[in-house]
């Protein structure tokens, strides 16, 4: 009995992943669970282990981004059975097809007819296709798509591919894609204005990036984000921390800041666990379990894997964990489940030398925590001009369910126990 290979739903942030190789040729026999090809999510490259076992035979080519659930090949009995095999447009498209005139009926809203529900009992008045000349039709998934691109409808030019012409959301996307190749005609100025000059190499967006740049446009434009800023002393938590590493054992992982961060952080909102939330737009959820997400850069793209229970976990544990994920994040070895079910987010630019930026939220958390680097400044201490090591959080909210009261609270928390470091043990 022949076994599917579909597609599999590994990403919260995207519905298509690209097919990076198969592990197996064509034709090789399969063990089940055995690893058989390798697909790229918006934070990972990610293998995959087979469904069973059987004679592969391949529907979809490397370098494919495909839908979530879409039939890219099968294991067979036999390796001369192909009477099961679909066109490679059928394994890609087939089921999608078959179901898509009903859908985009659905899209737009319309009835049996085609034409608007409710309206002369779902039958096309006849007024209605001559009253649609010099109007645009489009769907609100393929209006908001355009929204959140910046797109303006008096691009729509024709007919769109849905019921009596309508723009739906694949016509949007094509034409996304149309102007990603021509940007001339996207931005309405002349191709000679915008000619890539000869020292000018192009460079493709791998679906990381392009992953990254439509969240952050999301967020920039789904979430009115408000920034908080606070200077903290943390000279006390400087001479902890070079104490600690002047009696840690040498087999022990070396104690970074981001630990005493995340350490501290979570820890805080417990306290204050407004900010240990998310929101998506009907239902704020609070939660009484710390899942820190951890911004780390590998040198070619950005990921957050999460470290779960952050809260529970002893300094030396969240050490281990962070040294853990950072190692394989950089080599790629980052599993889907990492990458999912952050509470809140915190990322540490102080080791690249940045003292203020604006961190951005991942919806749908509510807030993330930026630190800048540590720095020696002369102060005022104990009625003293002395050197004080300082460092500033940057603490960006999601000013829809979190006010700047409640947001102060919650960063004087953090930096008390930055500045006092003995009040983490209470």
């Amino acid at each position: 009995m022949a076994v599917d290979i579909l597609m599999p739903p590994l990403s919260q942030t995207m519905d298509t992943l690209v097919l990076v190789a198969w592990l197996k040729k064509e034709g090789d026999r399969v063990a089940k669970g055995e690893p058989l090809f390798t697909v790229e999510t918006d934070k990972a490259t990610l293998e995959v282990e087979a469904p069973g076992e059987g004679i592969l035979r391949v529907l979809a080519s490397p370098g494919e981004e495909i839908k979530a659930g879409v039939l890219i090949g099968r294991l067979v009995a036999e390796k001369d059975d192909t009477t099961f095999l679909p066109s490679v447009g059928k394994s890609v498209q087939g089921e999608e097809q078959d179901k898509s005139r009903q859908a985009e009926k659905q899209e737009i809203g319309l009835g049996e007819y085609g034409c608007l529900e409710g309206e002369n009992g779902g039958k096309p008045p006849a007024a209605w296709e001559a009253g649609r000349e010099g109007r645009v039709f489009i769907s609100p998934r393929a209006r908001r798509l355009m929204t959140q691109e910046g797109l303006s409808p008096d691009m729509l030019r024709g007919r769109g591919s849905g019921p009596l012409g309508a723009f739906i959301e694949r016509d949007v996307l094509a034409m996304i894609q149309r102007s990603s190749t021509q940007p001339a005609t996207k931005l309405n100025v002349p191709p000679a204005e915008i000619t890539k000059p000869s020292y000018a190499q192009q460079v493709k967006l791998d679906l990381s990036r392009r992953t990254v740049a439509r969240r952050m446009l999301e967020s920039h434009t789904s979430v009115p984000p408000v920034t908080y800023t606070r200077e903290v002393d943390v000279t006390a938590l400087v001479q902890l921390r070079q104490a600690v590493l002047r009696r840690l054992p040498s087999w022990e992982t070396r104690l970074t800041y981001t630990d005493f961060l995340i350490f501290t952080v979570s820890r805080a909102l417990v306290k204050h666990p407004y900010l240990n939330a998310t929101f998506d737009e009907e239902t704020f959820l609070q939660y009484t379990q710390v899942n820190m997400a951890l911004a780390i850069d590998t040198g070619h793209e950005l990921v957050a894997p999460v470290i779960p229970g952050a809260e529970k976990k002893r300094l030396a544990e969240l050490a281990n964990a962070r040294a853990d994920l950072v190692e394989r994040a950089r080599r790629g070895e980052l599993e889907a489940h990492e990458l999912k079910g952050a509470t809140f987010t915190l990322t540490n630019l102080g080791a690249l030398g940045i003292d203020h930026f604006t961190p951005m939220i991942t919806p749908p958390q509510v807030a993330v925590l930026g630190v800048g680097r540590i720095r020696q400044i002369a102060a005022v201490f104990q009625g003293e001009i002395q050197i004080r090591n300082v460092m500033n959080l940057l603490l960006t909210c999601d000013h829809r369910v979190i006010d700047g009261a409640p947001a102060a609270r919650f960063l004087d928390c953090v930096a008390q126990l930055l500045e006092s470091p003995e009040l983490m043990m209470l």
